[in-house]
Order: C-alpha cells, then structure tokens, then sequence
C-alpha cells in the first residue's frame, strides 16, 4: 500500500508539472511583452498585444523557441503598431516550463545575447532579465 501511495503521489506532481505548448507560448507573449515594454520609452506603454506567431527557432538549434508580437505603443496620445522578436532559451521537465530571455529585437535595436557576447549594457541586460522573468513567473500562477 506504501508504495502504491509513493506511486501515485509521484503521478500527481508529474502531472501538475505538465504545461501545454499553448500554454507555455502565452508566458513566452507575457515575458517579450514585459522586456519590451522597458525599452518603449518614457510614457509608453503596450496597450495590446495584436498579433503573435510563435515557433523553433531555426538557427540555434534545439531549445530555442522565437516569439514575433504586433504590439500597440502608446503613449496616451497616439497608437502605433511595433513588430517585436524575442528568442527564449527554454526547457521542459517533471517540474514543468522554464524559459530565460536570449535575446529582444524592436525598432532595429538587439538587447540580450548574442553567442557569448552581452548585446546593450550590462545594466540593460540585467533589467531585461528581471523584467521577463517577473512577467514569466506571474503568467505561471
């Protein structure tokens, strides 16, 4: 009987690890739309996510997952469409979803990593970690 209960208690957090492909792009949205909301500019803010389109990314190899976002910027006054494209470096396990921001690009600017090398300061860089792993932390509770 103990070790029917070990059994089914190791099923039942397995599964409360498990997130959907779905799922997971919807934290992957929350984070590029978090980091880029740093980098708007002063009085600017995302005031909708229009469209998105996820997928592998091509390049880096396995694990890569690219998130392309049409954002509305405003800044109280006037909306404007942006593109932005985030690359997360992302896993699957028992314990669920992680992902870490690699790299952001909107309005012809890089910030995160490039290979090895640091994109924008090391300041921005830090900022934009915490911002996506806040915003990637909440949409998972």
């Amino acid at each position: 009987m103990r070790k029917f209960s070990l059994l089914l208690l190791a099923s039942c957090l397995a599964l409360t690890g498990c997130i959907s492909r779905q799922e997971a792009d919807k934290r992957l949205e929350n984070g590029c739309a978090a980091g880029a909301e740093l980098f708007l500019g002063e009085g600017h803010k995302i005031k909708e996510v229009k469209d998105r389109i996820f997928r592998d990314e091509p390049t880096l190899g396995g694990g890569y997952r690219e998130a392309r976002l049409t954002i509305v910027d405003s800044d109280g006054w006037y909306d404007a469409d942006k593109e932005i494209r985030c690359i997360f470096l992302e896993t699957y396990n028992f314990m669920g979803h992680t992902a870490t921001i690699y790299q952001l690009k909107m309005d012809d600017k890089t910030w995160g990593k490039e290979g090895n090398e640091i994109l924008g300061s090391m300041e921005e860089h830090m900022k934009l970690d915490e911002a996506v792993d806040k915003a990637l932390n909440k949409a998972q509770h």
